[in-house]
């Protein structure tokens, strides 16, 4: 198993939902605790860095090679946090996971890129070298 792969997108999601204002919802379905929780674990045990700057260009990598270390994907406690944290996003609202239609972490063209009219729509990197359209994207349960 990459825990990597496992535990980033747990992490940037619950950062987003803590910085989209959905704490109320997510601290009832005990998904704040489990964040938290997850993260304490992560730089206090295994020593993660840049937790609290995933959602700023830049860090994701550098939290993911962290995040690849053995001794994380040994580590029983994290296992059980991520678990606890994903029933957590899973219980919230339809509406509040709906945030973002499209969440991307690279998107690349080789022509123009054209990102117009959306909303609920995320990524990390954009590159273009020519046309390339993501337009009029809504958030599902938005109107």
């Amino acid at each position: 198993m990459d825990i990597a792969a496992t535990l980033l997108p747990l992490l940037t999601a619950g950062a987003a939902l803590a910085a989209q204002g959905a704490v109320g919802e997510f601290a009832k379905s005990g998904g704040k605790a489990a964040f938290e929780a997850l993260k304490a674990r992560l730089a206090g045990e295994h020593k993660v860095a840049g937790l609290d700057a995933l959602d700023r260009p830049g860090f994701v990598a550098a939290v993911r090679s962290e995040l690849a270390a053995p001794d994380i994907a040994e580590d029983p406690e994290i296992a059980k946090l991520a678990a606890a944290l994903r029933a957590a996003i899973e219980a919230l609202p339809p509406a509040t996971l709906a945030a973002c239609a499209v969440d991307i972490e690279t998107i690349r063209s080789d022509a123009d890129l054209l990102i117009e009219g959306n909303e609920g729509v995320r990524a990390r990197l954009a590159e273009s070298k020519g046309p390339m359209t993501i337009k009029g994207n809504t958030a599902p349960g938005k109107p």
